[in-house]
């Protein structure tokens, strides 16, 4: 097995104090727990180093940000041996691999449909960065966690078209009761979903101190895209001449504190839907295995039985029929986690029939759902390698494996 932890990155406009360390600390302990239990184990912690927060301490100190990050990020790693730490890389986000690497990923979710270019105007928090929502903004347009005055900002940005993610967010927290803990947080970021997700700025086109937009080099990104992902960027070059990638991801565990939530929370598996990232498995192609019986069982007489209820004209009864089964597809990913599947590597026959399984139930309702959703049916097969969505392919089974998962556009783009 296969244990990945990871503490926040640490911003660098000042130096470590208490917080910082019992935070890394928590980690260790969890870190060093896993190992004695004969698990290979990565435990990454680091410092984010871009972002106005960081520009703006380095002018008030005269320097440059480079400098100050240079400065503060050396005090960073030189507390881990003080405090006894024991993690397997410290990254810094200002390290070119990690900034390529970012190009890399965001460069893939514009490419994916998933960003557009518009005009941003908003209260703003500097030492947050964070644009605020409504609900989020203190008395007289202050920041509620650090007491301060919002700046208004209107500028043009290139947005993350997150309101598209509100349905797959909502899902993953209902089918994964332990995705975010204790629990008043997981209903905390629940919430934040609920009450309706709006696109966010993507870029910032005032700011130097940061990565460039590849599309758009007049642009930086916005430092929590960058910081995020250095998660997921880390293990592609922490260990010379090896990519961890395949070992250890996804993370197992993030250590966070409750001020960065909604970026955790939100954010950051909304970037991951959109970059198609989960499509590591197996290269992206669907393993040509048979399919698991049990699910098989599920699905059986499916197509019969909605083509019965259509018969009669009962369209509503056909629909709950259907949804009864992508309910089951649900469970049957708590069920088989794949994502611990794939961390054992002797459990790689398992994973390839769940993998396998789990797209052939996603294609057998795709195609009965047709009817109801043409053009996200449609979306949805060209993402899953399949374009048949005649009825004599719409049992499950009826479609052999080896098929290539392909980019799943935006199923309910937001209105320009």
């Amino acid at each position: 097995m296969a244990f990945y932890v990871t503490t926040p990155i640490y911003y660098v406009n000042a130096a470590p104090h208490l917080g910082h360390a019992y935070t890394t600390i928590a980690a260790d302990i969890l870190a060093r727990h896993h190992r004695q239990r004969g698990e290979e184990v990565f435990f990454l912690t680091g410092t984010d180093e871009h972002g106005e927060p960081v520009a703006q301490a380095a002018e008030r100190e005269g320097v440059t940000p480079k400098e100050l990050a240079d400065r503060n990020a050396q005090r960073f790693e030189a507390l881990m041996p003080r405090i006894n730490v024991t993690n397997d890389f410290f990254i810094r986000t200002s390290d070119p691999r990690h900034k390529a690497k970012v190009q890399e990923v965001m460069q893939r979710i514009h490419d994916n449909g998933h960003t557009y270019k518009g005009l941003y105007e908003g209260w703003y928090c500097p030492r947050c960065a964070d644009f605020k929502t409504e609900s989020e903004i203190g008395p007289d347009n202050t920041c509620p966690i650090h007491k301060i005055p919002l700046d208004r900002e209107r500028e043009e940005n290139w947005f993350f078209r997150l309101s598209t993610f509100q349905e797959p967010l909502e899902r993953l927290y209902t089918s994964n009761d332990d995705f975010v803990s204790p629990r008043s947080r997981a209903n905390e970021a629940l919430a934040f979903i609920r009450g309706g997700l709006q696109d966010v700025s993507l870029s910032r086109s005032k700011l130097t101190w940061g990565v460039e937009v590849p599309w758009d080099e007049g642009h930086v990104f916005y430092v929590w895209f960058d910081a995020l992902l250095n998660y997921y960027t880390a293990l592609s070059f922490a260990r010379d001449g090896e990519d961890l990638t395949d070992t250890f991801w996804p993370a197992t565990l993030h250590v966070i504190g409750k001020d960065i939530l909604k970026f955790h929370a939100v954010f950051w598996p909304a970037m991951l839907m959109a970059a198609g990232i989960t499509r590591r498995y197996r290269g992206g192609v669907v393993p040509d295995v048979d399919v698991d019986p049990g699910l098989a069982a599920d699905f059986d007489g499916l197509t019969r039985e909605v083509c019965e209820l259509l018969d009669r004209a009962e369209i509503t009864q056909a629909l709950e029929r259907i949804w009864q089964r992508v309910r089951r597809l649900n469970r049957y990913v708590e069920e088989t986690a794949p994502w611990q599947l794939a961390k054992d590597e002797a459990k790689a026959p398992e994973l390839d029939i769940a993998l396998r399984s789990l797209v052939e139930g996603l294609r057998s309702v795709t195609v009965l759902l047709h009817p109801y959703m043409p053009e996200t049916a449609a979306k949805l097969m060209r993402a899953i390698g399949e374009d048949a969505l005649d009825m004599d392919g719409a049992a499950f089974g009826a479609r052999p494996g080896g098929g290539t998962i392909g980019a799943l556009e935006p199923l309910f783009p937001k209105p320009q």
